[in-house]
C-alpha cells in the first residue's frame, strides 16, 4: 500500500503464490507484487490485495485500472470479525414553486430546478449515493405527506429551499409537527446563514440547505459530507491553501467560504461569486475556503475542494 501511496500504478510480478504452499515473501524492490491463486497464503510483507479486475497485465506488470487501492491489514492484526456499518440510506429533496425539471423551459417567474441534481451528485463523488431525489412545492400539505413517507424510509435527508424565516419556508414548522428536534438554524457564515439541522425521533437526521445553489452546495461539503463520513468513521485531514491576495470582501462577525481555484503549487486564487445565486459564476473554481474577518494576505485557509 504504501507502493500505491508514493504513486506507483504498475507493479512487476516477481512470482507467484499457488494454494496449499508456504508463503512467499514479497520483493522489497518499489512497486513489486506476487499473483496470488484463490486459496493461497498472502505474501509476507503485504498489506493490499488487487481483484484481478482491477488491473491489466502487460509485459509481466500489473497495471492499475482504477485509482482507489483500500490497505488490507485486518487479518494480520488477529482480527478474524469486524464490525462493520451499512451505508446510510439518504434522501434529497428539493423544495420550491419556482422550480421546474432540468428539460423545461423556464416559463415567466421560473427556474429550472439545478440544487437537487447538483446535491445528489456530490454525494454520488463522495461515495453516497442518494435513494431518492425529489420535489415538492411549497405547499403545507404536499410537503407534510412527502416529509412522512421519507422520514419513514431514509437516515439522512438532504433538504433544499424553505428552510429561513420567510412567510412561505414553510419546512421548519413541519418538521416540527413531525416531532423533529431542532438541533441548530442559523450559522454565522455567509454564504449560507439559514441552515437547519433537525434531529427526527425514530427517523432521519435531516440537513436543511438554504435555496440559493451556492450556499446550498457550500452547506453540503462544509458540513453534510464531512458529518457522512465521520459517522462512517472516516478521518479527514483538510489541506490548507495559501491565499497571495486578500482583495475580496470579508463580511464581519461572519466565517466567509470564499470560492477559489487550486493552482496546484499550494496556493489559491480567489473566485468570488456575485451573490449566493450566482450559480454559474462557480464556473473555474476547485472549491472554497474558510476565512473571516481577520485574514490577511499571503495566510493559509482550510480547503474544501468540490470533489474529494
Amino acid at each position: 500500500f504504501s507502493d500505491f501511496q508514493a504513486g506507483h500504478r504498475s507493479f512487476e510480478i516477481t512470482g507467484t503464490a499457488p494454494a496449499g504452499q508456504p508463503p512467499k515473501s514479497l520483493s522489497p524492490a518499489p512497486s513489486s507484487a506476487i499473483e496470488v491463486m484463490t486459496g493461497a497464503v498472502l505474501p509476507i510483507g503485504s498489506n493490499c490485495i488487487l481483484p484481478v479486475e482491477w488491473y491489466d497485465i502487460e509485459s509481466g506488470r500489473a497495471i492499475l485500472r482504477d485509482d482507489s487501492v483500500p490497505p488490507s491489514v485486518a487479518a494480520a492484526c488477529g482480527y478474524g470479525s469486524l464490525r462493520v456499518t451499512s451505508r446510510a440510506r439518504l434522501s434529497v429533496i428539493g423544495t420550491g414553486d419556482e422550480l421546474v425539471g432540468i428539460g423545461e423551459k423556464p416559463t415567466l417567474g421560473k427556474i429550472r430546478q439545478t440544487n437537487a441534481p447538483t446535491l445528489a451528485a456530490s454525494l454520488q463523488l463522495a461515495g453516497q449515493p442518494a435513494m431518492e431525489i425529489t420535489h415538492a412545492p411549497d405547499e403545507t400539505e404536499s410537503l407534510r405527506t412527502l416529509l412522512q413517507r421519507v422520514f419513514s424510509a431514509a437516515d439522512i435527508v438532504v433538504l433544499t429551499g424553505g428552510v429561513s424565516k420567510g412567510r412561505r419556508d414553510l419546512v421548519p414548522d413541519i418538521i416540527s409537527e413531525l416531532g423533529g428536534e431542532e438541533i441548530l438554524h442559523g450559522v454565522a457564515q455567509r454564504p449560507g446563514k439559514p441552515m437547519a439541522v433537525w434531529k427526527v425521533p425514530s427517523g432521519p437526521v435531516v440537513f436543511g440547505l438554504p435555496g440559493n445553489p451556492v450556499s446550498a452546495l457550500v452547506c453540503l461539503h462544509r458540513y453534510v459530507i464531512p458529518a457522512l463520513r465521520h459517522w462512517s468513521g472516516e478521518v479527514t485531514v483538510r489541506p490548507q491553501l495559501r491565499m497571495v491576495r486578500d482583495d475580496f470582501a470579508k463580511p464581519k462577525g461572519l466565517t466567509l467560504y470564499l470560492p477559489v481555484s487550486d493552482c496546484g503549487d499550494g496556493t489559491a486564487q480567489a473566485l468570488p461569486t456575485a451573490n449566493s445565486g450566482d450559480f454559474a459564476g462557480l464556473l473555474g473554481s476547485t472549491g472554497f475556503v474558510q476565512v473571516d474577518e481577520r485574514f490577511a494576505a499571503h495566510s493559509s485557509a482550510r480547503y474544501f475542494p468540490w470533489i474529494a
